[in-house]
C-alpha cells in the first residue's frame, strides 16, 4: 500500500494471501485501558475476500474455536458479532457483516470498547482516530 503518510497510528501493511495479496490496517490498543494480551484490531481486505474486522491477541484461543465479539462506541448500542480463531490462534475474525463494523467505527471518532468471550474473556480499547482516513486508503485496493 502506497499513501503519502499513513492515517495517525493506523500502520498498513501488505500479507502475501493463497489469491494474491491481503492489504490491511493495524492499530495497537491503548496499553493502560486494555487486558495486557489484547494487542490490537486488523481491518483487512483482498478482492476475493472483501472486508474483514478481526483482534489481535498475545495468548492465543485453540485455532477454529467459537467467540462472542461485542464492538461498542459512544454513538451507538453495543454490536456482538460472531467470530472465529484464525490458526494459529492468536487473532479473532468477526464472522458476519464487517461493512456493519465499519459503518459503526466510522461514525465515531473516540475510542472503540471490545469484548471477546471465548476461550478466555479479553477487553480491549482501540483509539479510532482518523481510521475514517485509514479506511479510505484501504478500501481503494479492495473495490
Amino acid at each position: 500500500m502506497t499513501a503519502a503518510a499513513p492515517a495517525q497510528g493506523w500502520q498498513p501493511f501488505i500479507a502475501p494471501g493463497p489469491d494474491g495479496p491481503v492489504y490491511s490496517i493495524m492499530h495497537t490498543a491503548e496499553a493502560l485501558k486494555s487486558d495486557p494480551d489484547f494487542v490490537g484490531m486488523i481491518v483487512r481486505c483482498s478482492p476475493k475476500l472483501g472486508l474483514q474486522v478481526g483482534f489481535a491477541l498475545v495468548v492465543p484461543f485453540r485455532p477454529r474455536a467459537r467467540a462472542q465479539v461485542t464492538i461498542s462506541v459512544s454513538t451507538s448500542q453495543p454490536h456482538r458479532f460472531g467470530a472465529t480463531v484464525l490458526p494459529p490462534g492468536s487473532i479473532v475474525l468477526i464472522t458476519s457483516d464487517a461493512e456493519l463494523v465499519a459503518r459503526t467505527l466510522t461514525a465515531s471518532s473516540g475510542d472503540v470498547s471490545v469484548l471477546i468471550e471465548g476461550d478466555h474473556t479479553l477487553h480491549g480499547i482501540v483509539p479510532l482516530y482518523d481510521f475514517r482516513t485509514a479506511l479510505a486508503s484501504l478500501r481503494a485496493h479492495c473495490p
